[in-house]
């Protein structure tokens, strides 16, 4: 259950019942129930799933592979990667994507099951196929 929570979970949150054989869970908040699905995936992203502004209109590609999951009824667990262009082997979220997939490229999307969609555009096309 760790994984599930370690980085969507807000400080204020306080877990109250989880069902791990439907993955529903809810979440108390200053007294609303919020419910939503545990985490099923990794979503292996650059810096984040915002739209730089250098890209003016046009998302990016982390970003839009994480709208689309979300869009869907999933909620990834997000590892960010960091890394640029020519320098990726550097940094060691890179290498374990290349590890994973054999290219440094990410968006990855990882689920529990070890199944690999590599790609924004795969990942967008996953996401409408497997709504949560």
């Amino acid at each position: 259950m760790d994984r599930a929570w370690r980085e969507s979970t807000p400080a204020w949150a306080s877990l109250r019942e989880c069902t791990l054989t439907g993955a529903d869970c809810t979440l108390l908040n200053a007294g609303e129930v919020q419910r939503f699905r545990l985490a099923e995936m990794d979503l292996y992203v650059c810096y984040g799933t915002h739209d730089p502004p250098a890209f003016r209109g046009r998302r990016h590609p982390c970003g839009k592979a994480h709208q689309a999951l979300t869009a869907s009824g999933h909620r990834p667990t997000v590892v960010k990667t960091y890394g640029c262009l020519g320098a990726d082997r550097f940094f060691s979220g890179r290498r374990k994507v290349k590890d994973l997939t054999g290219n440094y490229k990410v968006p990855t999307l990882i689920l529990d099951d070890g199944t690999i969609v590599d790609g924004s555009d795969k990942i967008v096309a996953w996401a409408a196929a497997n709504v949560a």
